[in-house]
């Protein structure tokens, strides 16, 4: 399924190192030829996929509570708590496994938009030290919200427009 692809037999030198998948390539990683070279790339590739888990777990909820009526507040109230539980933990346990990495800012590249010979407009996700302060701030806000507004808007009549909305607010805060 995964094949590391490298050449370079001499420890200790710089190599780029790149991961093909059914062999499309799909990451390249400069990383030190050393004994434990591909566990550290391997963390370096999951970290900046789990970037999409960020806005994933929101949209999901968002894409799941359309489908349940403004009257069943009990399902919508499940899944924005499972979703609240899952982000919050996420956030926290994701920002102590970067702090334990080295604090190297993490990117993962989306799509390009438009390129050209010295120009590259791409969606890109990020996280350094000021993603983390707002991803785990964001998270706690969602958290407290959502936590209030399911006693506060029980029997209202846009219930489920309301947490729709925070929703997908919560997935458009994880993305820009």
């Amino acid at each position: 399924f995964i094949t590391w692809k490298n050449s370079l037999k001499e420890p200790g030198k710089w190599k780029p190192i790149t991961l093909y998948t059914q062999q499309k390539k799909i990451y390249r990683c400069t990383c030190l030829i050393k004994p434990n070279l591909f566990i550290n790339c391997k963390k370096k590739i999951l970290m900046n996929q789990l970037l999409i888990v960020f806005i994933g777990i929101p949209l999901l909820a968002f894409l799941v509570t359309l489908f349940w009526q403004n009257k069943s507040e009990k399902a919508i109230g499940i899944i924005v708590r499972v979703t609240k539980v899952s982000y919050i933990l996420l956030s926290i346990s994701f920002f102590l496994w970067w702090i334990f990495n080295g604090l190297e800012p993490v990117s993962y590249h989306l799509a390009t938009l438009y390129e050209t010979d010295h120009f590259v407009f791409a969606i890109q996700l990020y996280y350094d030290e000021i993603t983390a302060v707002f991803s785990i701030v964001g998270a706690l806000l969602f958290f407290l919200v959502a936590t209030f507004s399911k006693y506060y808007m029980h029997r209202d009549e846009g219930y489920k427009r309301f947490f729709n909305t925070i929703l997908l607010f919560s997935t458009a805060y994880n993305f820009i």
